[in-house]
């Protein structure tokens, strides 16, 4: 028997309002990324309290813009490949963040004062590129060096030393490392990437923070067929390893068929078929069906829609689920010194704190950047975001609201870095006794890069 969960997106969506303007719930910290000189992108870093990143096989190979690992070879873009050439950018970044419920608890919040130093190394060869002053509002895990249109490879390693002054048992070393590679022919592109993590992070699904390792690895490649239409393939694994919870191992294939409708509008059926092992309790197998629409106005509008039906089933078990999958971006630059983000999205989750539930995340957020002067700016931003429990063959017991505004300013030290201050207040409903929480935080931070 199979029944379907939709997580009520659109009454979500209709929520964000009133968690907009009254304060409604939230456990999600918001990232602001520059996607060049000019546009603001804003989106919620879900790594922040749920560990698990959307797999990347939802979207396919393709990203917003050039940069993703599946982009069409040069010579399909009408140009050719830049000389090829080594880049080497040491980088540093430093925080001093004020939170005053470090723990997210419900009752008898604890606070503290986290310094953290982040000193690192990005190393490419080919086309690669500098994010530069992208930097400004980017989690600490988000690359100094991007890939370009050509060939390349790269590889960012971060360190992060995290100081609690008040509770020194917390103290520790993040870890990021990341490399991705581009190989571009004629007709054939082919592209790996490989992220291997470790952080001491707080987590909503459990409800408290936890020591996390994560490794993934992907390799795709796309091929072009004819001048409007390819072939997108992709092979995908990541490993999460959650001390004293439940870890994970989820590997996927996926495939999809580009078409070109013009330069500015592109289809992309698609199917992506994945498994999920746990370090305890039911294993679960899924299959996606999708379609992926692409379309700019103009160099002001971008947009990406990702829909499609998930029909997820546990070994085991004679009850199966029907989700529906969503993945949307809007890009708008309103005036030369203005820019927006609206993003929307739903997929399903497997729990930290449950073997036997998996979870719908549902919701948006909106992201606005300002430019005051050459180098002074704003940026504010909002989330709201459910999680709906579905405990395998029983009836769900959870239901987690999330809701997070962020506000800052910024001041830019042109080709060095940039400075920022902000103020991000979050709070979370849960059903589940205990999981509720509130928070303030106010950070300080600046990133260098020689």
């Amino acid at each position: 028997m199979a029944r379907f969960n939709s997580a009520r997106l659109v009454k979500r969506l209709l929520f964000a309002a009133s968690v907009f303007t009254a304060g409604g719930a939230t456990a999600q910290d918001l990232d602001a990324r520059f996607d060049d000189g000019s546009v603001f992108i804003a989106e919620p870093d879900f790594s922040a309290v749920r560990d698990a990143a959307q797999s990347f096989p939802l979207i396919a190979s393709e990203e917003l813009g050039e940069g993703g690992l599946g982009i069409m070879s040069p010579s399909a873009l009408g140009g050719s490949a830049p000389a090829r050439s080594w880049r080497v950018l040491p980088h540093w970044e430093n925080s001093v963040l004020y939170d005053d419920n470090i723990f997210i608890a419900e009752r008898d919040p604890e606070r503290d004062v986290i310094l953290r130093l982040s000193p690192g190394l990005a190393v490419g060869y080919g086309d690669c590129a500098e994010w530069g002053q992208r930097r400004a509002y980017d989690s600490f895990t988000g690359p100094f060096l991007a890939l370009g249109v050509g060939s390349a490879w790269f590889a960012d390693y971060t360190a992060g030393f995290l100081f609690f002054p008040e509770h020194p048992d917390q103290d520790g070393v993040d870890q990021d490392f990341r490399t991705a590679a581009r190989w571009s022919l004629a007709r054939l592109t082919l592209g790996a990437e490989v992220l291997a993590e470790s952080k001491n992070e707080t987590n909503a699904d459990i409800g408290g923070r936890l020591r996390r390792k994560g490794f993934t690895a992907g390799v795709n490649a796309r091929y072009g067929l004819t001048e409007k239409s390819s072939l997108d393939l992709g092979v995908f694994s990541s490993q999460q390893d959650r001390a004293d919870f439940v870890g994970s191992r989820e590997s996927a294939v996926s495939a999809y068929l580009t078409w070109a409708y013009s330069p500015l509008t592109s289809v992309a059926p698609g199917i992506v078929l994945g498994r999920v092992d746990l370090s305890e309790g039911l294993d679960q197998r899924y299959l996606r069906n999708l379609v992926r629409l692409r379309y700019e106005w103009s160099e002001k509008t971008r947009f990406e829609l990702v829909g499609g039906v998930e029909m997820r089933s546990a070994d085991g078990s004679y009850s199966n689920q029907t989700n529906a999958i969503l993945q949307m971006f809007l890009d708008y630059q309103w005036s030369p010194k203005t820019a927006l983000r609206f993003e929307a999205h739903q997929r399903v989750e497997t729990s930290a704190l449950d073997t036997e539930e998996t979870y719908t995340l549902s919701g948006c957020s909106l992201g606005l950047r300002h430019q005051l002067t050459e180098r002074w700016g704003l940026v504010l931003g909002g989330l709201v975001d459910s999680a709906d429990y579905l405990p395998v063959a029983r009836d769900a017991q959870r239901e987690d609201l999330y809701g997070a505004l962020r506000g800052g300013v910024f001041y830019g030290l042109g080709g060095w870095g940039m400075v920022d201050f902000s103020y991000q207040w979050r709070r979370n409903n849960s059903t589940l006794r205990g999981s509720s929480f509130s928070g303030n935080q106010v950070e300080l931070r600046w990133a260098l890069t020689f």
